[in-house]
């Protein structure tokens, strides 16, 4: 059975606009061909949106909680870019098929506080 999609959204504040990172959490692996031709056929959506991959699958250490088996981080220049692209026609033509090929950790979506309002920390929201 297919486990459901989720990612983290992190925005920081950065000169008046809020860049987001989308990164994923994979679980565990369950079929690797199909992992590499959903890479194949995703990857090229990121671009019309500024999207831009930071880290891909490499070393990782959980410093809490279970290991995980691997991680994806994306860069968009706003929030509505990110969404854009998770949501466009291109990218929706190949979202079902990370479903399938591994299990994810869930959603959570969350911005980071304005330093200069003297907080510390991340105000979460869902």
């Amino acid at each position: 059975m297919c486990s459901h999609l989720y990612t983290f959204i992190l925005c920081l504040n950065k000169e008046n606009h809020m860049t987001a990172y989308v990164v994923f959490i994979r679980d565990e692996m369950k079929d690797q061909a199909a992992y590499d031709r959903y890479l194949q056929l995703g990857v090229p959506t990121l671009a019309p949106f500024g999207g831009e991959i930071l880290v891909a699958n490499g070393a990782h250490e959980a410093f809490e909680g279970a290991d995980f088996d691997g991680s994806v981080v994306l860069r968009f220049p706003d929030m509505a870019s990110a969404r854009a692209w998770y949501t466009s026609p291109e990218y929706e033509a190949v979202k079902s098929m990370r479903y399938c090929n591994a299990d994810w950790q869930p959603l959570f979506a969350f911005h980071t506080i304005d330093s200069n309002a003297g907080y510390s920390g991340a105000a979460i929201q869902r």
